[in-house]
């Protein structure tokens, strides 16, 4: 028995008679796998706000308004389909959640930020985005690539070092009342597909651990959530480069080298040369080499991870 990830159908801001608080309303639709799930079954459901949670969406956000109310309702004529409505206020008295210290649930999730070291073959330079492709539209030009004076990539000769890299991993941790694993395996090695906490689509890839635990009579769920930043995105980007170009009619032209090689050596074997952009010609002198970009990770959108925003303490 599980529910599926809940999708936001509707979202709407109400009226409200106490002092000009505003209110908000967001309908979600869950689907769950069994005809006997219940009410707490799709409350399970990935993408679902959690109580006394600030009212954040794709397009707006209400940092002082909380969620109150999750009112879970079977729609008539299916034993699997729910809608779930998420009521919002600034009301103040309203949005107060019960002081208990036994309520782990009402603990703040807690941030810590780190950088990850590595080592890793440099394949271009740090600047490896152009105008059209930039995540962050400022235009950076490509950088020379690590070729010799001849153009020839030292790659191909194994001359490359390692480099030291790291990059910046946010640690989230907050209490959770159920484990669920359909959403854990939906966001297995994820990258983002929205804008999230300020970072451009693709560029954060998340990890989700969880113990088990207990205080008084409650046990829940402690889960981390793991962001690691990648400022050139998490797409694979690979120095564009082959052994022939190929015109528009489809035919190759290998590349040649310039000069008979002694036996032992590459004799007629064609040469690597950087490509234009289109394939279908060698690199002229003082033209900027290229990196050729591919997506390997499945896109998720992480509002659906509902993971606190950051806020100044009160």
């Amino acid at each position: 028995m599980s529910a599926g990830l809940a999708r936001e159908i509707a979202s709407a801001r109400e009226h409200s008679d106490k002092g000009g608080a505003r209110t908000y309303l967001r309908r979600f639709l869950v689907e769950t796998t069994s005809r006997t799930d219940d009410q707490s079954v799709v409350l399970t459901s990935g993408g679902l706000p959690r109580l006394f949670f600030p009212f954040t969406t794709e397009t707006s956000t209400d940092p002082v308004s909380l969620c109150v109310e999750r009112v879970v309702r079977q729609i008539r004529g299916s034993n699997t389909l729910w809608h779930v409505d998420c009521r919002y206020t600034t009301d103040t008295e309203e949005s107060k959640p019960d002081e208990d210290p036994d309520n782990p649930f009402l603990d703040d999730p807690t941030f810590e930020l780190t950088f990850q070291r590595y080592q890793q073959l440099p394949s271009g330079t740090i600047n490896q985005t152009t105008k059209e492709d930039s995540v962050f539209g400022s235009g950076q030009k490509l950088q020379n690539a690590f070729i010799n004076s001849a153009g020839e990539p030292f790659e191909n000769m194994g001359a490359l070092p390692n480099i030291d890299s790291s990059r910046p991993v946010l640690v989230i941790e907050r209490n959770e009342p159920f484990l669920n694993i359909p959403l854990i395996i939906e966001y297995q090695d994820a990258v983002n597909s929205d804008h999230f906490f300020g970072a451009s689509p693709r560029q954060c890839k998340v990890g989700i651990r969880a113990n088990s635990d207990r205080r008084g009579d409650t046990k829940f769920f402690t889960f981390r959530y793991e962001i690691s930043f990648k400022r050139e995105t998490w797409d694979v980007q690979m120095l564009n480069k082959g052994h022939f170009s190929v015109d528009g009619s489809g035919d190759r032209t290998i590349f040649r080298f310039n000069r008979n090689v002694s036996a032992g050596g590459f004799g007629e074997a064609g040469r690597v040369a950087l490509l234009d952009k289109d394939g279908d010609s060698e690199l002229g002198e003082g033209i900027i080499p290229s990196w050729k970009r591919f997506k390997v990770y499945r896109e998720r959108p992480f509002a659906l991870l509902n993971l606190p925003a950051f806020l100044a303490p009160s």
